[in-house]
């Protein structure tokens, strides 16, 4: 007799007029013509798991015909408190001992199905209510084969999550269903990231299926397929050297170092394509490749809690990482932490702590009872119970808890800022994982108490795919810390922690047991390769990376590349890969190999000049430099400033050179490469006190801006040559607020003298609404340049404008004739431009 659970069969309620978006790649097209010896429709309906089969029958096969039935409603396993095989791997700490741990949690999940995909309500880390297991679930596929007597077949990955902890057991469910019944539900788990604790689970019992319209059903289906739709295209990690033949990429050095059986997968995000290596399992390749899930471990110190802190600082200002934990943690309001910032916390620089050795506090005692405490006041406690030893942000000691209480810290102050029921993971969630069209896998983390409205962990406790990786490391490196051309994350901390200020390494690690150190700053470590490594680093070469327990890393090279590997055997052997990877052509991001891998193209465009030089500025725009995209911006910035200057200055009988000289460290980027002390310095400069802003790209952008529009500002009002000047080289400038007070100061003063403002035929002043009191001239609109009879008084400026109570006077546009305004009708407000609404009052851009 066939083992089915007969459910009472009732019509779904009636579907919305709007049919949902199709998932990419349906519809199926197969003929259902398929060969199964494993997991067959008898195996489905009456056989029993003896033990784990190979992942393939899980698998979508190539025959597959498009589903006749579809699935929406509530899937629940029966009796898997005691159902099941188990077979451990690894358990160096016993956890099999405990009986509970070798069985599935209670699972109950409302799935619909769009297509062939088969798409569960609730997406991203469920609470099941176990005492050891939480659950992931992803979207699977729906299919019908010829030999499973008209029923539809459906395979769903899905994902055990050890409680309070990060280890994350990946498996596979399968079952038939028709619109009346379901068979019964075989289940298996051959694959871990988990350095402690590795099993094999497997099972086949009973299920429900509760047929009824699940809330939201449309909308899950449409997420479901732009989720699918934004994932960055894929190719196998092979077609990396066939796409960039001139490179010389040796793709074998991808993912080696590792024990093949601990590496669950790797890959190289680079140019918009994530190239992948397999996802491996026990029982053969895991057929949902793209939806394994994979542990943050520490990569959320880089992925949550640094780029919370530059988010917060972009948002509210340059101030956020100076801020005391102990203004925003009540309990850390102690003497131990005095002093102690934002920065310093990331910068595992709290000077609070045991022993200096290299993570010796990690692994020791007082770490343990922070991990294994799950409430919010005894995970608190243990943070704060390392001694006071060094003076904050001198000495770095790798503490999991000082994240934990950053990211409490961090918490408070956005309730400050934005509000009581503000959540610090949401906030980021909502603000740039979201608009980096992330998986729902990371849209949720672990927090204190197994709740979800409990304090995250800040420093672990997320969970990502191979797509998540590649966006998360892209938005980082090639791209800035921009979403579009939204600067998300402030850029000096970002441009400071990938490496590109040669000035600000960060704070430097104590040696490993290898006798080596790093450096790590907001929670991004990085490392220097010289020759002594590969020879393809020809100069020294700073890459920084996230690194994660067991075996995890996400190395992101300065050409915009982006080696990752996830695996479970402390082995974190990337020389070899992050050597192949340097020799791809820069992508953006900062100084790659690029000057010695062009592409094809590049090489082809410099060479068919004859008589050019390679470095010429043709051959420049076709072929990507080695300067890094913020030092060819500033480099831009500059020269047009510098043009702008030296015009004004020659047009006044003054000395370009004196007036704006090139500072040092704006060199174009072929010139003046290595130490900055060996460049070039001039007086002005020291004097001005600009050299202290060359080590910050930040600094110096911002100080660019502010004097491009400084002299925009102060110029039409009539500042003396002399006081431009020393706005210009002022360090920092002065602020907009000072500007416009400046202008409205000159301009009541000129009003005491009586004037008019008149401009020549075919140049007139474009007039909104009716033409103001007094204004002689008409025709039609064309270019206008303002001149008061002042000569001083010249307004050139696209912003500026003159005011006559509700009438506005254009500088941008006029009408034809000679026109004059009457002295009478001039004011301060006419004289003054309008001043660029994306500045505050305290000189800084408004954020986006």
């Amino acid at each position: 007799m066939l083992a089915l659970a007969l459910v009472p069969f009732s019509p779904l309620a009636a579907r919305p007029a709007s049919a949902a978006s199709a998932v990419p790649g349906d519809p199926l097209t197969g003929s259902g013509a398929v060969t199964r010896s494993v997991l067959t429709a008898a195996d489905l309906t009456s056989g029993a798991a003896t033990g784990t089969v190979t992942n393939n029958a899980f698998a979508l096969p190539a025959a597959a015909a498009a589903p006749t039935h579809t699935f929406e409603g509530r899937l629940t396993l029966n009796g898997v408190a005691t159902a099941g095989g188990f077979r451990t791997i690894k358990d160096p700490y016993h956890y099999a001992a405990t009986a509970a741990l070798k069985h599935l949690p209670p699972v109950s999940i409302d799935l619909v199905q769009n297509g062939s995909h088969v798409i569960p309500a609730v997406r991203g880390l469920q609470i099941t209510g176990s005492a050891y297991w939480n659950l992931i679930v992803e979207g699977g596929r729906a299919w019908n084969e010829n030999g499973d007597g008209g029923r539809t077949r459906v395979s769903l990955p899905f994902a055990l999550v050890e409680r309070n902890a990060n280890c994350v057991h990946n498996g596979l469910l399968s079952f038939l269903f028709d619109d009346s019944k379901i068979s019964q539900v075989r289940y298996q788990i051959t694959h871990e990231t988990c350095e402690y604790f590795q099993f094999d689970m497997w099972g086949q019992i009973g299920a429900t299926y509760s047929r009824h319209t699940v809330t939201g059903d449309t909308n899950l289906k449409n997420a479901y397929a732009a989720e699918v739709a934004d994932r960055m295209p894929t190719k196998p990690i092979s077609a990396l050297s066939t796409d960039h033949p001139n490179a010389g990429i040796d793709t074998s050095a991808f993912g080696s170092g590792i024990t093949a059986s601990a590496l669950s997968t790797y890959g190289v995000s680079y140019g918009g394509v994530n190239y992948v290596g397999a996802c491996r399992t026990r029982q053969g390749a895991y057929p949902y490749c793209n939806q394994m899930v994979l542990p943050s471990y520490s990569l959320a110190k880089t992925m949550f809690a640094g780029v919370v802190l530059m988010r917060l600082t972009q948002v509210y200002g340059s101030s956020v990482p100076s801020q005391l934990i102990r203004d925003w943690v009540g309990e850390a309001d102690t003497s131990d932490w005095t002093g102690v910032t934002f920065q310093d916390t990331a910068n595992m620089a709290t000077g609070n702590y045991s022993s200096s050795a290299f993570e010796a506090d990690e692994a020791g005692s007082g770490m343990l009872a922070f991990f294994d405490a799950e409430a919010y006041g005894p995970k608190m406690t243990a943070a704060l119970a390392f001694p006071h030893s060094a003076a904050p942000g001198t000495k770095w000691v790798y503490h999991s808890s000082d994240t934990f209480l950053l990211a409490r810290a961090m918490q408070n102050y956005l309730v400050s800022k934005a509000g009581p029921g503000s959540d610090i993971y949401r906030w980021i969630r909502d603000q740039v994982l979201v608009p980096l069209h992330l998986s729902p896998d990371v849209l949720t983390t672990e927090r204190t108490d197994n709740s979800a409205t409990g304090q995250p962990f800040g420093g672990y406790g997320l969970f990502y795919t191979q797509d998540d990786i590649a966006k998360v490391s892209r938005f980082l490196n090639a791209d800035g810390g921009k979403i579009g051309s939204v600067q998300m994350l402030d850029p000096t901390m970002l441009a400071d922690a990938m490496q590109q200020n040669p000035a600000n390494r960060g704070i430097t690690t104590t040696a490993d047991t290898t006798g080596k150190t790093y450096h790590y700053q907001d929670g991004l470590w990085a490392r220097q390769f010289t020759s002594a490594d590969d020879p393809v680093f020809t100069s020294p070469v700073h890459v920084p990376f996230m690194s994660g327990f067991g075996g995890i890393t996400a190395a992101m090279l300065p050409n915009g590349a982006t080696y990752y590997y996830f695996s479970d055997n402390n082995e974190f052997d990337w020389s070899a890969a992050a050597a192949q990877a340097y020799k791809l052509p820069a992508t953006g991001g900062g100084d790659g190999a690029a000057g010695r891998a062009r592409p094809a193209s590049c090489s082809a465009t410099a060479a068919s000049r004859p008589g050019r030089r390679r470095r010429g500025r043709r051959a420049t725009r076709s072929c990507p430099t080695r300067g890094s995209a913020v030092q060819r911006h500033m480099v831009r910035l500059d020269r047009r400033l510098r043009h702008h200057a030296h015009r004004q200055a020659r047009a006044e009988g003054d000395d370009p050179g004196r007036l704006y000289p090139r500072p040092p460290g704006l060199l174009p980027a072929h010139r003046h490469r290595g130490d900055a002390s060996r460049r070039p310095r001039h007086d002005d400069h020291r004097r001005a006190g600009l050299l202290r802003h060359r080590a910050s790209a930040g600094h110096l952008v911002q100080h660019r801006r502010r004097a491009r529009l400084h002299l925009a500002y102060l110029r039409p009002v009539g500042v003396r040559r002399e006081d431009r000047h020393a706005a210009l080289l002022r360090d920092g400038g002065l602020l907009v607020p000072d500007v416009v007070r400046h202008r409205r100061r000159v301009a009541e003063h000129q009003l005491s003298t009586p004037s008019r403002t008149c401009w020549a035929a075919g140049t007139a002043p474009a007039v909104t609404g009716a033409p103001p009191p007094g204004v002689r001239g008409g025709g039609r609109a064309g270019p206008v340049a303002l001149h008061d009879v002042r000569p001083q008084l010249v307004h050139q400026h696209p912003r500026h404008r003159l005011r006559h109570g509700n009438t506005a006077v254009s500088a941008g546009a006029g009408e034809n004739g000679a026109g004059c305004l009457p002295a009478t009708e001039n004011s301060a407000a006419q004289l003054l431009p309008v001043p660029p609404a994306r500045w505050k009052d305290t000189g800084r851009p408004a954020a986006p």
